[in-house]
This record gives C-alpha cells, structure tokens and sequence, in this order.
C-alpha cells in the first residue's frame, strides 16, 4: 500500500502568509503622502520594507515545500508591494521638494515684503523733510514777496534714486546749476540740489530782471528704469503757475518754459 504525501505546506502556513500579506496592505493603504506628521509617515514606510523582507525570507525558506505555482503566486504579490512602496517613496520625497520649494519662496516673499516696507518708511521721511522744505520755501517766497520783484522756481521729482537737475538761464544768458549755484554780479541762487530722488531743487531771487528766463531740466542720472515726471512750480509777485514735464533721456538739457518779466516786474510765460 503506498504511503500517502506528507504536506509541509498546509493551510495554516498559507493563512500565516495571507495574515502577513494583509497586515503590509493595510499598511500601505493608510500612509498619507505628506502631511505635518511626515517623520511618522516615513517610519511607517520602513515598516513595511522590513515586513516584505522579513516575507522574503520567510517564502525562500518555505520555497522547497510551497507548490512552484503558489510560490510565484505569492513572489509576484510581494514584488507588486515592493514596487506600490517604492513609488510611494518616490511620491513622498517629490512632495518634501516641493514643501521645500514653498518655503523657499515664502521666505523670499517676507524679505521682498521687509524690503519695501523700508522703502516705504524710507520714503515716507523723505515726503516729510520735503513738506518742511515746501513750508520754508513758501515762508521765504512770503519775505521776498514784500521786498518786491522776486521769483521762486521750484523743481520736484519722485522717482527713487533719480538725478535731476534744475538749469536757469537769465535775460544776460547767465546760466544757474549745480555747478554754478550763484554767478557774480547776477541776481539769482540755486539754493537747493538735490542728487538723488525722490528730490528737489530751488532756484530764487529778489531782483527778477526784464526779459526772458529760460528754465530747463536735465536727467543726468537715472537708476529707477522709469521716465521721471517732473513738477515745476514758479511763484512771482503776480501770481504763480504750475508745470509738469516728462524726461526720458539721460543727460539731455531740454526746454521746459520761458518766463517773460516787462518792464515794469509783471510775468508772462510762453
């Protein structure tokens, strides 16, 4: 009578493989991608790792008493988890280089933020010193005011870092700028030049003469990228007047307006 096969492969052994394999899916299907607990997550994954070696291992030991086709079987499922797992891997270390993308480019969005809220602050004094230099201005166009024929010409610009400058050319042909803020024996002074903008710059005095003052602008020097639009004021005896003129090319004196005295002090512009 011929023996009957002994069966070391039995069904407790393939339910403890089944077991093992359920335990490792449940495991992956519960770790998230990326979230604020990310260390555990990567942990929990190196869980898994260890649990497929340690099905690997036990499969190779078990390989001579498990039939050839439940062995590629489960082979094949172990493998079908090492690749889920690995591409999780991938997933969750694509996320971590896009977290620390994110938080680059915040942190240079607080240091532009931080920037221009100096730039502000920065601006924002140069407005108040520039309202106290209007006030004096206007306190010294009042005093030449009452000493009779005067003019005050004033010359303002906002763009930051810009240089423009303030020419006055009298009825003599005299001509007042940064170099030559007063010129001997003619009535008239630069008095303020500023070099960088936001900026301004005065020119004034006490003994306009008849004929024609030429007033000019020259951007000597720009470093905003922008066309400076600049604001002229001339307060006079008679009245005062208001003129804007845009530059857009460095270092080219141009004609902004003639300022016409007669005879007897009154103004005119053409």
């Amino acid at each position: 009578m011929a023996r009957k096969p002994i069966e070391i492969f039995s069904i407790s052994f393939l339910d403890l493989i089944s077991g093992a394999l359920g335990a490792v899916i449940l495991l992956f299907i519960i770790v998230p991608k990326l979230d604020n607990e990310t260390r555990q997550e990567l942990e929990a994954l190196n869980n898994v790792n260890v649990e497929l070696s340690e099905l690997e291992n036990i499969l190779e030991q078990a390989k001579n008493s498990i039939p050839k086709e439940i062995y590629e079987e489960i082979q094949n499922q172990i493998q079908s988890l090492e690749d889920a797992v690995s591409k999780l891997n991938d997933e969750v270390n694509e996320l971590q280089d896009q977290l620390l993308k994110a938080n680059q480019k915040i942190e240079q969005l607080e240091a532009q933020i931080q920037n221009q809220q100096q730039q502000i602050e920065s601006m924002t004094q140069e407005i108040e010193q520039l309202r106290e230099q209007l006030s004096q201005c206007k306190a010294n166009m009042e005093k030449i005011e009452a000493e009779g024929r005067f003019a005050v010409i004033t010359m303002s610009w906002n763009t930051i870092g810009d240089d423009v400058d303030l020419h006055i050319i009298d009825p003599s042909g005299a001509e007042f700028y940064y170099e030559k803020p007063t010129i001997s024996g003619r009535p008239g002074e630069l008095t303020r030049d500023d070099v960088k903008g936001p900026g301004v710059e005065v020119w004034q005095t006490s003994s306009l003469q008849t004929g024609t003052y030429k007033i000019k602008a020259n951007l000597y020097k720009s470093e905003s990228g922008k066309y400076p639009n600049v604001q002229f004021w001339v307060y006079y005896r008679n009245g005062n007047k208001s003129l804007n003129k845009t530059l857009y090319t460095v270092r080219n004196i141009i004609q902004v307006v003639n300022l016409v005295v007669d005879s007897e002090g009154n103004v005119t512009f053409n």
